[in-house]
C-alpha cells in the first residue's frame, strides 16, 4: 500500500483553489497537470509503499501525537524552486498567529515514523499546498498570465483540527485517496 499522512482542506478552500485553477486551465498550457479537487491537501509525511501489517503500527503512532487547533490562511501562489523555473504551483499555508505549529506537527509526524523506520525527511518543512504540477520548462505565457493575475491570492482560512493517514492507489486516471485513519487534535471535539 502507498500511503501518506496529511491535513485535509476544508471544502470551500478547495473550492477557491479550483476557481483559481479554472482561469488557466482554458489555456490549455502543456506540460501542467493540475491537482484534482478531491486531490488537494497539505501533505506532512509520506510515507511510499508499506506492508500492510505495518498499518496498525503507524496509526498507533499517530494516535499519540499531542496536537492542538491550528489556524491556517491559505494565501499566495508561488513555485518551487521559484516561479520561473517551477515544478510545482503552490499556495502558501500560514498561521495566523505565527507561531510555527504546523511545523512542529510535521516534525512531530516525522519523529514518530521514524521510530518505525521511515526515513526521516531531509528538507526542512514548507507549508504549501501543491495546486499544479509541471512537467517541463514552464511556458512563458503561463508565467507571465500568472503573475498578471496576482500572485497575491487569498484562498480562505480555516483550523487544521484533524490529520489523516491517507492510502494512495495510482490508476490509469490517477491517485485516488482514501482514508484510513483521521486522528484529532487533542483539544477538538
Amino acid at each position: 500500500m502507498r500511503l501518506f499522512i496529511a491535513v485535509p482542506i476544508e471544502e470551500q478552500i478547495i473550492k477557491n483553489i479550483e476557481n483559481f485553477q479554472k482561469r488557466f486551465k482554458d489555456y490549455n498550457f502543456k506540460g501542467i497537470k493540475w491537482v484534482k479537487p478531491e486531490q488537494i491537501h497539505i501533505t506532512l509525511k509520506f510515507l511510499g509503499e508499506v506492508k500492510e501489517n505495518k498499518t496498525e503500527q503507524i496509526i498507533n503512532k499517530l494516535d499519540r501525537i499531542n496536537f492542538s487547533d491550528i489556524i491556517l490562511n491559505i494565501q499566495n501562489i508561488g513555485g518551487f524552486p521559484n516561479l520561473n523555473k517551477a515544478k510545482v504551483i503552490w499556495a502558501g499555508v500560514f498561521e495566523q498567529n505565527k507561531n510555527s505549529a504546523l511545523p512542529v506537527l510535521a516534525n512531530k509526524v516525522d519523529n514518530a515514523m521514524n521510530e518505525l523506520g521511515f526515513e526521516k525527511e531531509k528538507r526542512k518543512f514548507k507549508s504549501h499546498i501543491t495546486v499544479a504540477r509541471i512537467k517541463q520548462k514552464p511556458d512563458k505565457k503561463f508565467i507571465d498570465l500568472l503573475t498578471q493575475n496576482g500572485t497575491e491570492k487569498d484562498f480562505g482560512s480555516f483550523t487544521l483540527n484533524q490529520i489523516v493517514l491517507y492510502k494512495s492507489t495510482l490508476l490509469p486516471s490517477g491517485a485516488k485517496y482514501e482514508v484510513l485513519k483521521k486522528i484529532f487534535a487533542k483539544n477538538s471535539g
